[in-house]
């Protein structure tokens, strides 16, 4: 993330010219990529075993939109995502063992999204929100490593998803904007997930 932070005000102290790319009849096109990485461990009762689980995901957005009015745009939102989630218990008593399971997440989705700036055009500095609902498909594998025979446990199930996000973004030139994306996604397919994930964006605004 502090990389991330150290790109942005660079191209902020980099550039000075003031450009209206948000006006109604305007294009927008881009992409974000971004994830989120956690990890837990707890302990077992009363001190016979321990428990740790890491997630990670990775995130890619494709966007195009139009600017209706000034400062609001609709579009599409096509989301690629990978999760992975990994579980490794560990025994202690009576005997030693350890267990070790993993779980794969796929997902692509389509759906409109609203985008709202809240300054003025004419700054190079703004802030907007956006909303989103996805429709698309899960992949699914569930597997052990205890025993390598085992089948993997596969399935795909339809999906919905619904997004909120909020990004400082700044326009470097009359046709080029960075973003810094915080974003609340719910899922809704085998179960309900609720994630919150960042990411870093490149729009590129097409200009009457």
């Amino acid at each position: 993330m502090k990389f991330f932070f150290n790109v942005f005000l660079f191209f902020v102290l980099l550039t000075s010219n003031s450009f209206a790319q948000i006006n109604k009849g305007n294009f927008l096109t881009g992409g974000l990529l971004g994830g989120r990485f956690s990890q837990s461990k707890s302990i077992g009762s009363p001190i016979f075993s321990t428990q740790e689980t890491t997630e990670r995901e990775l995130n890619f957005i494709g966007q195009i939109g139009y600017f209706l009015v000034n400062k609001f745009a609709l579009g599409i939102n096509a989301q690629y995502s990978l999760t992975q989630e990994t579980t490794v218990i560990k025994l202690y008593f009576p005997s030693h063992l350890s267990q070790r399971y993993e779980l794969n997440n796929k997902i692509f989705a389509i759906g409109p999204f609203a985008r709202y700036y809240l300054l003025s055009p004419k700054n190079k500095f703004n802030v907007y929100f956006q909303g989103a609902v996805l429709a698309g498909n899960i992949l699914r594998n569930n597997f052990s490593y205890i025993d390598p025979a085992m089948p993997i446990d596969e399935e795909s199930k339809n999906l919905m998803a619904y997004q909120i996000s909020a990004a400082p973004s700044y326009f470097i030139n009359k046709n080029i904007s960075l973003e810094w994306v915080f974003m609340y996604s719910r899922y809704n397919h085998v179960e309900q997930v609720n994630n919150f994930s960042s990411a870093i964006g490149l729009q590129i605004h097409l200009v009457k």
